[in-house]
């Protein structure tokens, strides 16, 4: 695996290769499609670590898909079915897109959408450990939306997908690890205020934590909001959606 550096190239210097969910995804290719072989990788490291934003998984969905596009000895499903092997994420980073997610993350519905809001991404540096995180959660099988409930929300959430515009929706989209995460790092928690007191249409963390995103409709607000934040707060990035059609092919899902 070649540095190409980055913003974050210190993480990649940090991992020994062999450790490297790269060079686990190669592996694992090579040895379901019953060859050996060498691959060689260039990273350009821009996504931190432990900011809940996938930054692993879209390396080791990169890394099979490319693997996939040289020796082409697997289907999209059979491409999917070896991601999710190797961590919860793979599936939908090798989707991309919009999608839904169950399971532990290996059950992907991909949804055809649009969204033209503008996105901040704020990263303070603050390293969430996922394990903790999620024992923190006390999740049981007991909190289980029922069914019903489940496919209105669900189907709501794909009405207003496709329709570009998360109005309407915004009650039904929560992360639930926010109350844990908030509870031990309260500065996270005062990264979403700030966002919505400069404009924000929508904020919540990323995943497990840190990273805190914000939708805002407007671009002055989101101009304006980038740069207040950077005065106090590592990196805010600013970014947009792209209106592209999934990877996957629509309706791929794992069972």
């Amino acid at each position: 695996i070649v540095n190409n550096g980055g913003i974050n190239a210190s993480v990649l210097e940090a991992i020994p290769e062999k450790d490297n969910i790269i060079t686990k995804a190669a592996e694992l290719y090579f040895e379901a499609a019953g060859i050996s072989g060498n691959a060689s990788f260039t990273l350009t490291k821009n996504i931190p670590s432990g900011a809940g934003m996938a930054g692993g998984s879209t390396d080791a969905a990169a890394a099979l898909r490319l693997l996939n596009r040289k020796i082409a000895r697997f289907s999209e499903d059979e491409l999917i079915s070896l991601g999710s092997r190797i961590g919860a994420d793979v599936p939908f980073c090798l989707c991309g897109g919009f999608a839904l997610c169950e399971g532990i993350g290996d059950v992907v519905e991909v949804i055809q959408g649009t969204l033209d809001s503008y996105v901040l991404i704020a990263n303070d540096g603050i390293h969430v450990n996922t394990g903790d995180a999620y024992r923190a959660l006390k999740r049981s099988t007991n909190d289980e939306i029922p069914g019903d409930s489940k496919l209105e929300i669900k189907s709501r959430i794909k009405s207003a997908l496709k329709k570009g515009s998360l109005e309407g929706v915004h009650s039904l989209l929560r992360n639930d690890f926010e109350d844990p995460v908030f509870a031990k790092h309260p500065e996270l928690k005062k990264i979403k205020e700030e966002f919505y007191r400069l404009g924000a249409d929508f904020s919540a963390m990323t995943g497990s934590g840190s990273s805190i995103i914000a939708l805002f409709n407007d671009k002055t607000k989101a101009d304006n909001a980038q740069r207040e934040l950077k005065k106090n707060i590592r990196q805010v990035i600013k970014t947009v959606f792209l209106n592209t059609s999934n990877l996957c092919l629509e309706g791929s899902h794992i069972d």
